[in-house]
């Protein structure tokens, strides 16, 4: 499991954690703590080339992420609403 520090998500009493990570098909990614998510987020996976591989939006602290199609590799997820809340996480596929 991987978890963001606090400090890199300014103003927030949350964080993110993804697990399992390293992951072959499924990521699990939970909010801890008191999001604001009364402004959607937008989450993105970038392969290390910044191509954008994946991007949806939520509206909830708890949801999964499919990376079975997935080359195997390093990824980071941005997890962002407009607020200019911002966390990135590596996540590892394999």
């Amino acid at each position: 499991m991987v978890s963001v520090d606090k400090d890199l998500e300014p103003h927030t009493d949350f964080r993110w954690t993804v697990s399992p990570n390293p992951a072959t098909d499924i990521v699990s990614v939970k909010c801890q703590g008191n999001p604001i998510l009364h402004n959607n987020y937008i989450v993105q996976v970038k392969d290390m080339t910044g191509k954008v591989i994946l991007e949806k939006s939520i509206d909830k602290g708890d949801f999964s992420i499919d990376i079975s199609a997935f080359q195997a590799g390093v990824y980071m997820m941005t997890i962002a609403n407009s607020g200019a809340v911002k966390t990135c996480i590596k996540v590892v596929k394999i």
